[in-house]
C-alpha cells in the first residue's frame, strides 16, 4: 500500500510558516503549489517607483526624463553616442538598449544639441 503524498513542501510548513508571514511573505496553500515555494513580494525599482514585476516601457517616460538621464552620465569628456545612450538607459534602470530606446535617446540627444546643452563632433558628444 502506498503512502499518501505530502501535502507541502517543508518551507510552507512548521515554526517558520508564522514569522515569514510577518515579515511579508504571503505563503501559498500547499494545494495550490507542488514545489512549496514562497510567493515572494514584488521588488520595488528604485529609480521609477514601480514593481519590477511590470515592464518598463520608453514610451513611459517623457523626453525630459530621457534628456535629463543623458545629462547625468555625459561630462565635458568626449563621448561615444552609442555609448551615452547605454549609459542613460542603464542610469535609468533598463538592462538592454533596443531599437526603440536607441531611437528616443537619438532624438533627445538632438533637442540637447540645438538647446546648446550637448556639443557634437562626429559620434562624440559632450557638455559645453
Amino acid at each position: 500500500m502506498k503512502a499518501p503524498p505530502p501535502s507541502g513542501g517543508a518551507e510552507t510548513q512548521g515554526p517558520a510558516r508564522p514569522a515569514l508571514k510577518e515579515q511579508g511573505f504571503r505563503l501559498r496553500s500547499p494545494a495550490r503549489t507542488t514545489t512549496g515555494r514562497l510567493d515572494l513580494p514584488p521588488r520595488q525599482d528604485a529609480r521609477r517607483n514601480k514593481p519590477q514585476t511590470e515592464r518598463a516601457s520608453i514610451t513611459d517616460l517623457s523626453r525630459d526624463d530621457l534628456k535629463e538621464a543623458l545629462l547625468a552620465v555625459v561630462d565635458k569628456t568626449w563621448t561615444e553616442r552609442d555609448a551615452a545612450i547605454r549609459a542613460a538607459a542603464r542610469h535609468l534602470g533598463f538592462k538592454r538598449t533596443g531599437k526603440r530606446i536607441r531611437k528616443a535617446f537619438a532624438s533627445a540627444i538632438t533637442g540637447l544639441l540645438r538647446q546648446k546643452k550637448l556639443e557634437s563632433a562626429g559620434s562624440q558628444i559632450r557638455r559645453p
